[in-house]
């Protein structure tokens, strides 16, 4: 199976999940909304419920090892076509030789062998059974072409007439020799340096992968880092000690984090980190162990070296890429101002105030304007966890935008039981638990 047919059993996989979870979410509606049933009919409610529940673990359990079956596959296709540049490049004209390599590694790994074959080759993409197809053709048309000339034709002389002027794949070729050809698309989109993506791929990968996000309705964090005091490194001890910064920086980021996680060096110092489906808080936590394992390095003058890093979060933050790089940017400044080798979460730098910790339930009104008067709508419930003389962040499941305006009732058991508050929502991001979505951070407005 091929790593298409594998993608598009994922794809298909994910919308039948989230179809799953509107029916579920539908169905812990209505349970809600049961009040007035028997004992015996909750019961049985809660059952239905709660085997729901089971099923949807089950297919996520089932998505996340298509996902790592698909992740193997490409492995095996990539292992495939280094195994086809190293056999043409052992004997580059021993034909004999290279048509029994081929078939030795043909029997190994199956028809999946001639996708990869012609991927390395020409560049382009068929099925399994094209790939075949195509093959035979294309020592058919080699023996044929050998027996109107009176001599032995290459198969890749065989294999270019045919894609030119038989199966007309290709219109326009350009001759190059495979090696050159690997090493020129590698620092295409490489960092030679850091050996991370650069800049270039960043701009071409950051927009699918947003797109991605929001048709699956996933969250995407960026994390913008930058290198403390870089340019004091290099005039104090010379280019070359910023150049081993740049690279140990490069080993350390991409043995920490996830085969998924897209890292980009951005230009100098800076870098810019794409994780798909991952919360703002465990993009903190993903970027702490990087920090940490980079501080455990000595450079020059037994000197660790730091960075600062801001991150924000699709969609919560920002629904586009050039937004969501400027809030990820004004983190890490943020961090810088706080005192470098810091990790600032966008909305979480905000607090100019001390801040306690409390426990409280808070409920909150959602005020509308009409006719320059303000009006509740609907209650909600949410946590309070920490409050200061400004303001107050909460968390909720209810969906908030920045900038609206809520009337905050505190819970009579709290230690303020009188304390009414009209508030504006400065800040969202994701909650530090499974027990809410969202956390809040709330301005007070003067009653």
């Amino acid at each position: 199976m091929s790593i298409k047919d594998h993608e598009e059993i994922y794809q298909n996989r994910i919308k039948e999940l989230e179809i799953e979870k509107a029916d579920l979410e539908q169905i812990i509606e209505a349970y809600q909304a049961l009040e007035g049933l028997s004992h015996k009919e909750l019961k049985e409610t809660n059952n239905l419920v709660s085997a729901y529940k089971k099923v949807h673990e089950l297919s996520r359990k089932e998505m996340i090892e298509l996902k790592k079956e698909i992740q193997d596959t490409k492995e095996i296709h990539s292992k495939i076509e280094k195994e086809i540049i190293d056999i043409l490049d052992e004997d580059q004209g021993n034909e004999q030789y290279i048509i029994h390599k081929f078939n030795v590694l043909h029997q190994k790994s199956g028809d999946d062998f001639f996708v990869d074959l012609f991927k390395v080759l020409v560049n382009l993409e068929f099925t399994p059974e094209e790939a075949s197809k195509n093959w035979k053709s294309i020592m058919d048309h080699k023996t044929l072409m050998s027996s109107r000339i009176g001599k032995e034709i290459n198969f890749r002389v065989a294999m270019l007439d045919y894609f030119i002027n038989e199966n007309k794949k290709i219109k326009n070729p350009k001759i190059i020799e495979i090696k050159l050809y690997e090493k020129t698309v590698k620092f295409a989109l490489i960092d030679e340096l850091t050996g991370l993506f650069n800049r270039k791929y960043y701009e071409d990968i950051v927009e699918k992968e947003l797109k991605r996000a929001k048709r699956y309705k996933r969250r995407l964090s960026m994390c913008v880092i930058d290198i403390d005091n870089f340019k004091t490194y290099n005039d104090n001890y010379g280019h070359i000690c910023g150049d081993t910064i740049l690279e140990s920086f490069g080993k350390v980021v991409k043995s920490v984090l996830r085969s998924e996680d897209i890292i980009c060096r951005y230009g100098g110092e800076e870098f810019v980190v794409i994780m798909p489906e991952i919360t703002g808080t465990d993009a903190v936590n993903a970027i702490e162990r990087v920090r940490r394992e980079f501080s455990k390095i000595v450079f020059e003058d037994n000197k660790s070296v730091t960075f600062s890093t801001g991150i924000a979060v699709y969609p919560i933050d920002a629904e586009n890429k050039e937004e969501l790089f400027i809030k990820a940017d004004k983190a890490m400044y943020s961090a810088k101002a706080d005192g470098k080798d810091k990790i600032c979460l966008y909305g979480h730098e905000r607090r100019t105030k001390k801040r306690i910790p409390v426990d409280w339930s808070v409920s909150f009104s959602l005020l509308k304007q009409k006719n320059g008067k303000y009006y509740k709508t609907n209650v909600s419930s949410g946590k309070a966890m920490d409050i200061s003389l400004e303001g107050i962040c909460f968390n909720t499941d209810e969906k908030l935008s920045k900038g609206d305006f809520l009337q905050l009732i505190f819970d009579a058991n709290n230690e303020n039981p009188d304390l009414n508050k009209k508030a504006k929502v400065i800040w969202i991001s994701e909650a530090d638990n499974e027990d809410c979505a969202y956390k809040v951070g709330l301005k007070f407005l003067d009653s």
